[in-house]
């Protein structure tokens, strides 16, 4: 089992890395979004002047008119502000990226892998807003659905973790090694970096529901439905056990969402369908916590958006887990990456 005690917060995490957009060279964006929005205002726009206006007919054909006109409409009410902002928001991210790489050549040129860099977002505790979210999730192909009653805690639904007889995940460094995680010294584990396209779907899901039980606080850990099911935004379940000292222990319902996204990032857009399209489809308990975890990693806007969130204490408190978070939990609890199917 994993320590429970958090570690003190002593400064905010940097910012996690934007995604360039493919097609533009801006930052992560969905631009076909604004165009389809203002092409639509565009062209009820242009059909109801086209309506309401007086005069001679024309000899050019309406829909030719309201084409052009839509057109017209879309590209000065539309792409222009929206290349606009997207420009305003690259200057700005480049603005607050130049401390950063002076700080890192102050500390010898090394990135977040080196021995010396600077801290990143993995090296603080993933915390929720109000009260500590233990780290990760490990889990069986099966366990019960209920929630274990208030004082007596199925503890039996845990014994999901690994055996020494479980071929290791092998993980791939620079120096060429194949030694699994497992049978590492704690000092070279810290630098493994781990190839998360050597693992398919279903084994990221049972790493997050292991490194749930590594962590101790949480229990009745369940995957509810089979990878790539329709499971309406819910892969695995469990249930956090809180203790104040005060009263005695109470649980709540924790959902986790699996991206297994190794090249893309997640945006604003996914979150909040899950909050406000898939949650209200969730039966049983009121759901309390929220943990999306990805191998890739999060835009700066879903950051946001789940910030703004928290920060208005809403339900459920939302945990973002990126591919450094879930690599700084390995190197914690390299066992829970044995046994697991790779591609």
């Amino acid at each position: 089992m994993g320590d429970d005690a958090e570690t003190p917060l002593s400064e905010p995490p940097p910012p996690l890395p934007k995604r360039m957009n493919a097609v533009w060279r801006l930052f992560d964006a969905p631009l076909y979004r604004d165009w389809l929005f203002w092409f639509t205002v565009g062209w009820v726009a242009v059909e109801v002047i086209s309506v309401l206006s007086y005069g001679p007919p024309s000899s050019t054909p309406p829909w030719f008119n309201a084409l052009i006109g839509a057109l017209f409409f879309v590209l000065i009410a539309g792409i222009l502000p929206a290349w606009g902002r997207l420009l305003f928001r690259r200057w700005r991210h480049e603005r607050r990226q130049r401390p950063e790489q002076s700080g890192q050549t102050l500390n010898g040129g090394r990135d977040r892998h080196g021995s010396q860099a600077k801290k990143s977002s993995s090296d603080y505790p993933l915390t929720g807003p109000r009260e500590s979210q233990a780290a990760v999730v490990p889990s069986g192909d099966t366990a019960a659905t209920q929630a274990p009653p208030p004082g007596s805690p199925d503890e039996t639904s845990k014994g999901l973790g690994v055996t020494a007889a479980d071929p290791a995940l092998v993980d791939i460094d620079t120096s060429g090694s194949t030694t699994p995680a497992a049978e590492q010294p704690a000092g070279r584990a810290a630098q493994v970096q781990w190839d998360w396209e050597r693992i398919n779907p279903d084994g990221f899901e049972r790493l997050l529901a292991r490194l749930l039980e590594q962590s101790g606080s949480y229990v009745r850990i369940t995957r509810l439905m089979n990878t790539n099911a329709a499971d309406a935004g819910r892969d695995i379940q469990a249930y956090r056990r809180v203790n104040d000292g005060l009263v005695s222990d109470r649980y709540e319902r924790t959902i986790v969402q699996a991206k297994h996204w190794p090249k893309r990032g997640i945006g604003p857009s996914e979150i909040a369908d899950l909050v406000h399209a898939k949650l209200p489809l969730w039966e049983g308990e009121p759901v309390r916590g929220l943990i999306v975890a990805t191998s890739g990693s999060f835009t700066q806007d879903a950051v946001r958006w789940v910030d703004n969130h928290n920060r208005a204490a809403k339900r459920p408190d939302i945990v973002l887990w990126s591919s450094s978070e879930l690599e700084m939990l390995l190197r914690k609890w390299p066992q829970a990456a044995t046994g697991l199917e790779r591609r």
